[in-house]
């Protein structure tokens, strides 16, 4: 008799397990969650590759407008920053070597060519044979 217990357990055990009617239900449920989620990971993605899109034009768009900055070297041990173009007007500042500088505009005065700057927080100008202009930028 116990023998025949122990057969019934074990067969329906395999028979509960190889239809996995439990199992099943569980996996389903699971399975539409993760589709879901699947589905809403989508919907993100697409909308974030539409605002990175969106961005670049928008970066595009200014760099249409806006020109691109001119950057120059100074190419002497110190140059001078002066408040107008000219040898004779107020001194600024005085430039290290190798400081780079924006170039805002460059004009010529009596023959000599000067090039507004700007520099930390003062913009000036500086005689141009001291300053060499960065190319490719």
């Amino acid at each position: 008799m116990k023998n025949k217990v122990k057969f019934l357990i074990i067969l329906m055990s395999l028979v509960v397990v190889t239809t996995g009617c439990y199992e099943q239900e569980t996996y389903v449920s699971v399975r539409t969650q993760k589709s879901k989620d699947k589905k809403e990971s989508e919907k993100t993605e697409k909308e974030v590759a539409e605002k990175i899109e969106k961005n670049n034009e928008e970066k595009n768009e200014n760099s249409e407008k806006t020109p691109a900055k001119k950057i120059a070297t100074v190419n002497v041990e110190s140059l001078n920053l002066r408040q107008q173009a000219g040898t004779d007007q107020i001194l600024l500042a005085s430039i290290p070597q190798n400081t780079e500088l924006e170039i805002l505009e460059e004009k010529d005065v009596d023959g000599v060519k000067w090039s507004k700057v700007k520099y930390n927080d003062l913009e000036g100008f500086v005689l141009s044979e001291y300053i060499s202009i960065k190319t490719g930028e």
